[in-house]
């Protein structure tokens, strides 16, 4: 059981180990205008939110990640558009939704780590957290 219990604390370590630094960063793209905002952002698409005029109706107290993934109902071929950018404000994929016409939101996700708009962030720490529980229950099994 303590073996478990190290495995998760270094899992979180490792998740949420940031860059020092005082500047919080997210990707900001939008894959209709550079098609590379679909799948991974290259690095030089992050920005630093604190730049960034503040919105005057924010509904968060500061500044978070978010990643929107929309898709037009119109159109029967594949459709998707990735956005990814900081915000303020809880609503911000139904606030994407209605720049884009005839779109229906497939995935939104805030986040409030650096840079945990890319979609390799949330696979990197899940996978470690998957590895630690299935090493920590193998080694009851097989002992």
């Amino acid at each position: 059981m303590i073996g478990l219990w190290k495995c998760l604390i270094f899992s979180l370590i490792a998740v949420h180990m940031v860059i020092p630094g005082s500047a919080f960063r997210c990707y900001e793209c939008n894959s209709r205008v550079d098609p590379e905002c679909e799948n991974k952002p290259p690095k030089n698409f992050t920005q630093d939110c604190s730049k960034l005029i503040l919105p005057r109706s924010s509904t968060l107290n500061t500044w978070k990640c978010a990643k929107i993934i929309l898709s037009n109902i119109t159109n029967h071929e594949k459709d998707l558009v990735v956005i990814r950018k900081c915000t303020k404000k809880h609503d911000v994929c139904e606030l994407e939704q209605l720049k884009e016409e005839h779109s229906i939101i497939q995935a939104c996700a805030i986040c409030s780590e650096d840079s945990c708009n890319s979609s390799t962030m949330t696979l990197a720490g899940f996978t470690i957290l998957s590895i630690c529980l299935l090493t920590s229950f193998a080694g009851k099994f097989i002992s």
